[in-house]
């Protein structure tokens, strides 16, 4: 996967109803977990992430509320890193707000930077999982590294299996 083809993958998400979109930001941001896992457990915080996965399955399948989603990702925000600028390793912050930005985007809290926060949250979770040591504001498409190019062929071919308009498992043209 070219940088151009992940751009034109995230675009083709950015279509689909908001509910498919966070699925897709949840394919790439499970990936990710583990490093925000061990993050926790060597700072000794709470780590959410597993209760936000949970209430996501069930408020897809309508088995949670809006409210119960809103509720967890409040309790993961409370254990975010406020300034990733400020982390040894910034993986361990791309992680956990690729985790968060899961309820963001279900939930349409992003208003007009949606497209934004759904780009950098697989963004994000790319570096994570491939820790990769750049600063927040250095998450370009154009910079992604062969591995992340590789973590993002497997993203689509994971969004394309669960979301068939979304054209198979080829990169939209």
């Amino acid at each position: 996967m070219t940088p151009q083809e992940a751009y034109r993958c995230i675009e083709a998400v950015l279509g689909l109803p908001l509910s498919k979109q966070a699925v897709c930001v949840r394919f790439a941001a499970e990936v990710s977990a583990p490093v925000w896992r061990e993050w926790c457990k060597r700072r000794g915080v709470e780590d959410h992430s597993g209760e936000l996965l949970d209430t996501f399955a069930r408020w897809l399948s309508g088995a949670a509320s809006d409210e119960d989603l809103d509720r967890v990702a409040v309790r993961l925000y409370g254990s975010l890193p406020k300034d990733i600028h400020e982390e040894d390793e910034p993986a361990v912050g791309f992680s956990g707000w690729a985790l968060f930005d899961i309820a963001m985007i279900a939930l349409d809290q992003c208003e007009e930077v949606h497209d934004s926060i759904l780009h950098t949250s697989i963004c994000y979770s790319a570096a994570a999982y491939c820790r990769v040591r750049i600063e927040p504001t250095s998450i370009r498409l154009d910079r992604l590294t062969p591995p992340e190019l590789e973590f993002l062929e497997r993203w689509w071919q994971n969004c394309c299996g669960q979301f068939p308009e979304l054209g198979g498992n080829t990169t939209p043209a």
